[in-house]
């Protein structure tokens, strides 16, 4: 009995510390880019072009431009927390395909972009992307789209400016929610520095807004889609993809037609 007692006592410790680590770290743990040097090239089989958004400092958003003869549109895509564009540049293939031009940014401190990582800054360099995109295209043919945490910051654009649809593939519910989740909880239960809420985004989306999710997600687990699904409007709609992971939603075939039916 005694050895249980103290068995239970360090797992509630080792519990609570867990707590309070990823509080203090909770930086690292949201913002995983990894620069890139200023000389890298890349290399797909499609051509594209790289494009440097400046700020009045010194700071600046570094993105990569696909085009197609005569675009039905153009898709903005806001990439996941982790790497760069050498590894989320490849995921124009789908768009191209369906004859839209792409537009994907490294948030600052990701890539060749050059700042600080920041919830608001993400903000920033959303809205400085959809400006430049904005003075190129008729506003309605504007995709707005984000993977994992790029959903955060594609819904909170989503609600400041006009797009023809918003897309949004394995999204949580805030920030809060998908941290919580990885201590069996519903909301992580200390004050966290960031938002990153699509639960209070996607209501104040005035156009249509779908969600894509796999069942078997285990970094964003299917339970957080759920609960976004909970604030979807008639407008809406939403994709459930057994068996899907965090990475391979786009290898479903249900995912390929209802991308095609949204990118008509």
């Amino acid at each position: 009995m005694q050895y249980f007692l103290i068995s239970l006592f360090a797992l509630i410790l080792l519990y609570i510390s867990a707590i309070f680590i990823i509080q203090r770290f909770q930086e690292r743990l949201i913002f995983q880019g990894k620069p890139s040097a200023p000389e890298t090239s890349y290399k797909f089989n499609h051509p594209c072009q790289e494009i440097y958004l400046s700020y009045s400092d010194s700071t600046f958003v570094h993105g990569l431009f696909f085009q197609v003869v005569q675009p039905k549109g153009v898709v903005l895509y806001f990439h996941g927390n982790s790497k760069n564009l050498e590894r989320w540049g490849k995921e124009y293939v789908p768009f191209v395909e369906r004859g839209y031009d792409v537009l994907f940014i490294d948030y600052r401190g990701y890539g060749k972009s050059k700042g600080i990582s920041s919830e608001e800054n993400m903000y920033q360099d959303a809205r400085k992307a959809y400006k430049w995109l904005a003075q190129r295209y008729p506003k309605h043919y504007i995709v707005l789209y984000g993977r994992s945490l790029g959903a955060a910051i594609a819904s909170k654009l989503a609600t400041e400016v006009t797009a023809k649809v918003l897309i949004l593939e394995t999204p949580f519910s805030s920030i809060a929610g998908v941290l919580g989740a990885r201590l069996l909880l519903t909301n992580f239960p200390l004050k966290l520095r960031y938002q990153l809420s699509n639960t209070q985004n996607i209501p104040q989306v005035p156009y249509p807004v779908h969600i894509f999710h796999g069942t078997k997600d285990s970094v964003v687990p299917y339970r957080e889609a759920i609960r976004l699904k909970q604030v979807l409007q008639v407008k809406d709609s939403f994709t459930t993809l057994e068996g899907g992971t965090h990475r391979n939603i786009t290898s479903f075939e249900t995912y390929q037609k209802k991308l095609s039916e949204l990118l008509f």
